[in-house]
């Protein structure tokens, strides 16, 4: 980090002085009609320097297509003789990045049901330490007849120097890193071994098994709970997370695939309060204003009784708890009571939430299980040794990838955290649980008992 800064700086004095020395040149040459080539070559050094300091920071920063970028505009200049030695390093970095993405190809992840040297990479200390001793244990003791290496990436915040290690042990398999940044940036720059990550990135590689995002797997169990259903039938409303709005696309991909149909639903987003949102989804707030246009032309007042539109039959509601425990009473108020199947935008805090169950009526809600299982009541565990616990399952779900690497994809299995599902792009699924939420029960419902109440 003090590096980058550095860097930044540096980038930030040139430009001060690039300005300064342009303002004296133009200055200078109003009055005097001779080229200042001292002056000029000068200028064009430092012009070039922050160009490659523009370019060593995109390398640090992991952001290959500014690097890339950056590096044509260095090849088209000549070399001034004081660059020659950092223009040289870039340039092996870039030979580097481009044998890397040509080997992607023909590296897969089945060969590490082969591999007896495995490095792991986990924070051991720091903020995240807890997390990380709750995986390391289990792993190393699957992998007792193995040669591991253990690194603590808290030690490490540039990927660069981490790669540098791990590379000398020579690993044929990586664990980790367990941060998605740290794991974004080390496969930007690591060579194409087998890896098997505990979070979601946007790489992907058959070298890979990464996570799948949350709302990629909300959105494959809304699918599986729609199958009964026309997409049209459903109407929406969410909050304005970036997560309801994954969300929702992925449900409308997935519908693309399986119907050869493209719909685009229309999204009631949360604006000016759930009552009016939902007014608005209704239909009702339209119905109002027809009825107050009534009553101005006629001139007095009229009996009334909404309207509710009749051409749905599920609501999907991707919002907080605090707005979606009031669904079901606002619908009762409109006696349009549709079914609701709840996905939370964020997983909410498992005391509050146990303080307000039994206030629900009726809801089906996406949860993840391990969520659940810390709200029951038979829990007898605190909520530090529930968070190992959860830790440790993952675990448990990477030592099963791990001892079946060569198994052919798609395959699933269950664990104690759900059932996982790893599919043809290497990206494996932890599953939420469909729940009914009832005047303070949870109970596990399957999806087609719930299409058989709304038919």
């Amino acid at each position: 980090m003090k590096v980058r800064g550095r860097l930044y700086t540096r980038v930030c004095v040139l430009l001060l002085l690039v300005s300064a020395m342009q303002s004296v040149s133009a200055s200078v040459a109003d009055s005097i009609q001779t080229p200042l080539s001292n002056q000029q070559s000068a200028i064009r050094l430092i012009d070039y320097e922050i160009l490659l300091l523009r370019t060593e920071i995109a390398l640090r920063n992991s952001d290959q297509a500014s690097f890339r970028q950056f590096m044509q505009q260095l090849q088209s200049q000549s070399t001034p003789p004081q660059f020659v030695e950092r223009v040289t390093a870039l340039q092996q970095q870039l030979i580097l990045m481009t044998e890397n993405t040509s080997e992607l190809a023909l590296v897969h992840f089945d060969q590490a049901a082969k591999a007896e040297i495995i490095v792991i990479l986990l924070p051991l200390s720091g903020d995240y330490a807890q997390a990380g001793q709750a995986l390391l244990k289990p792993i190393q003791q699957a992998l007792v007849n193995k040669k591991t290496y253990v690194i603590d990436t808290s030690l490490y915040d540039d990927m660069f120097e981490l790669w540098g290690l791990v590379k000398l042990f020579q690993p044929e398999l990586i664990v980790g890193p367990l941060e998605r940044h740290k794991a974004e940036s080390f496969l930007a720059i690591a060579e194409p071994i087998p890896t098997f990550l505990f979070t979601s990135v946007e790489t992907d590689a058959p070298h890979l098994r990464s996570l799948a995002s949350p709302s990629l797997a909300n959105a494959a169990k809304l699918v599986d709970a729609f199958s009964a259903l026309d997409l049209k039938q459903v109407a929406w409303i969410t909050d304005h997370s970036r997560r309801a709005e994954e969300v929702v696309e992925s449900v409308v991909d997935q519908y693309a695939v399986d119907n050869q149909d493209v719909y685009t639903p229309k999204v009631e987003k949360l604006t000016g309060g759930l009552d009016k949102s939902l007014a608005r989804l209704l239909g009702v707030e339209q119905s109002q204003a027809r009825k107050n246009w009534l009553q101005r032309t006629l001139g007095r007042d009229l009996e009334y009784v909404a309207h509710v539109r009749e051409d749905k039959k599920m609501i999907a509601a991707l919002m907080s708890a605090q707005y979606a425990m009031q669904l079901k009473p606002l619908l009762d108020y409109y006696a349009r009571p549709l079914p609701v199947i709840w996905v939370p935008t964020e997983v909410p805090d498992a005391k509050n939430f146990n303080a307000t169950l039994a206030f629900w009526q009726q809801t089906y809600a996406l949860l993840p299980a391990h969520f659940v299982q810390k709200i029951d009541g038979k829990t007898k565990k605190n909520t530090e040794e529930f968070e190992v616990g959860l830790f440790y399952a993952l675990a448990e779900i990477t030592i099963e990838m791990l001892r079946h690497a060569d198994r052919p994809l798609p395959y699933e299995f269950q664990s104690a955290i759900g059932r996982v599902e790893v599919q043809a792009d290497g990206k494996y699924y932890i599953f939420p649980e469909l729940y009914e939420l009832n005047e303070g029960h949870v109970r596990l419902i399957r999806a087609e008992q719930v299409m058989q109440k709304i038919q």
